[in-house]
């Protein structure tokens, strides 16, 4: 637990924590906790009590005070959209709670539980492809601004990570890497139409209920850019355990939906293949640094890292 809390700002006991979190939003009584193991950053916990089930948002210490604010923004549009987004409880006329310890403090938020089921869980169906498609359809005509950090994963600073994580990648690896770091050097994404993006569409981010609902969670990784990349990130992800020629498929159906709502130009299109291979290759780069270069022994690393390895071999050859 202490690797986890130290991700925040503050250093108080969890239950301590939540039990304020508890009597400040009038959740009831606390039954029990469940710490998220996975991810990087932010300090999340599932809360059941006595009138329900949450989550609880801690934000990390390395998070800007604009970022936070953006988050909710971002997540009260999504929902006044009525968006398969997380519902933000309010507090005191506002959607963010600061907690203290002595002169530290923590802001965090309060969300509903929608389900302990994600996409990674199941293999995603042609019905989960064309429904996240037709959601990012719509995310896409959004164009609210939002405050966005460097993201070290991510497929847009792959030039600048590539110098630095380029050496550790493992040499039956390299060759796969770089060939997808050249053909994203090769585009120009400027003229290609931009908008809010998610920035992450993986299947650990898309819950599904017993009902079939699908929610779309984690939006850390928002940023306003190219509508194209979050299909590239969506595609690469979801396509793992597919063959090509059902990847190929789903694709195509799927684009169809989007590009009721949001057209693409034939360069959009064309752009998906390489950077559905240019997000396996800067999750490789990333991962190789932290295991050759800063010995991460973590499972979470060393899973993304065979799934990013296995990605740049699938889609060696792919094509639309």
């Amino acid at each position: 637990m202490d690797s986890y809390i130290s991700r925040i700002e503050i250093t108080r006991p969890v239950p301590e924590i939540l039990h304020e979190v508890i009597q400040t939003y009038k959740l009831g009584e606390l039954v029990r906790f469940n710490i998220f193991e996975r991810g990087y950053e932010d300090f999340n916990v599932k809360l059941v009590t006595t009138s329900g089930t949450y989550i609880v948002k801690i934000f990390s210490k390395l998070r800007h005070p604009k970022f936070i604010k953006s988050y909710v923004e971002v997540l009260t549009l999504l929902s006044e959209k009525n968006l398969p987004t997380p519902k933000l409880f309010p507090i005191n006329n506002s959607y963010l709670y600061t907690i203290h310890d002595g002169k530290k403090q923590s802001q965090l938020c309060v969300m509903n539980h929608f389900s302990d089921t994600s996409l990674l869980d199941q293999p995603p169906t042609k019905k989960d492809f064309l429904e996240i498609a037709e959601f990012l359809g719509k995310l896409h005509k959004i164009t609210i601004p939002v405050y966005t950090g460097y993201d070290s994963w991510s497929v847009l600073n792959i030039p600048s990570e590539y110098t630095k994580n380029a050496p550790y990648i493992p040499e039956r690896d390299r060759p796969m890497a770089d060939r997808a770091v050249e053909l994203y050097s090769a585009i120009d994404l400027s003229g290609f139409r931009k908008s809010l993006v998610h920035g992450d569409i993986q299947r650990e981010h898309v819950l599904k209920n017993d009902k079939g609902t699908l929610c779309i969670i984690d939006w850390a990784c928002m940023s306003n850019n190219s509508c194209v990349v979050d299909l590239g990130i969506f595609y690469a992800q979801f396509g793992i355990d597919l063959s090509m020629d059902l990847l190929r498929s789903f694709i195509s159906d799927s684009l169809k939906i989007y590009t009721k709502k949001t057209p693409l130009s034939s360069k959009e299109i064309a752009s998906i293949p390489i950077l559905m291979r240019a997000h396996h290759a800067a999750y490789l780069m990333k991962t190789s640094y932290l295991i050759y270069g800063k010995h991460d022994t973590s499972q979470q690393t060393q899973d993304w890292f065979n799934f990013s390895s296995q990605g740049l071999r699938q889609l060696e050859h792919f094509s639309l």
